[in-house]
Parts: C-alpha cells; structure tokens; sequence
C-alpha cells in the first residue's frame, strides 16, 4: 500500500504563503522551490505542481538561523579627555 502524495498548484502555495502567484513562479524559475510540469503539451504554457514535502524543503531553508554572538565592544583603558 502507497501513501499518496499531496501536490499544490503555484496559487495555493501564494496563498499559503501569503505571496503573489509570481513571486512562487520565480522561485521555481530561479530553482530555489522545486516543482513539475504536468502541462499537457511540451513547449505550451506550464502547470506547476509542487509536492508538501517539497515546500516543506523550500520553508526549513528560508527560516531564518539563529543569530551569530557578537563580541561586546570594550572602551579603550586610556582616560577620559577633558576639554578646557
């Protein structure tokens, strides 16, 4: 027995994402989220198809990382100036 995979069209992952359908088409054209091509005819108009699991992909790599420590700055020892 095979589980079935979910695919999405390139409007529910905008949605889902709260993006325009353009901005996933550029992702896909750009290779960052994978998606297939079930158009009828090659060379025609495409009809992208993207997989949950692949949008789980794209998601885990465009979470942001944890911020880097950064080093505190340390006053140079030298005495205050005084102005007269």
């Amino acid at each position: 027995m095979s589980a079935s995979v979910a695919y999405l069209r390139s409007k529910d992952v905008a949605e889902r994402l709260d993006v325009t359908v353009h901005t996933v088409l550029s992702w896909i054209k750009s290779g960052e989220l994978s998606a297939s091509d079930v158009s009828a005819r090659r060379g025609g108009r495409p009809s992208w198809r993207i997989s949950e699991s692949d949008l789980e992909v794209f998601l885990v790599g465009r979470s942001p990382s944890p911020p880097v420590p950064q080093q505190r700055r340390r006053r140079s020892s030298s005495s205050p100036k005084q102005y007269v």
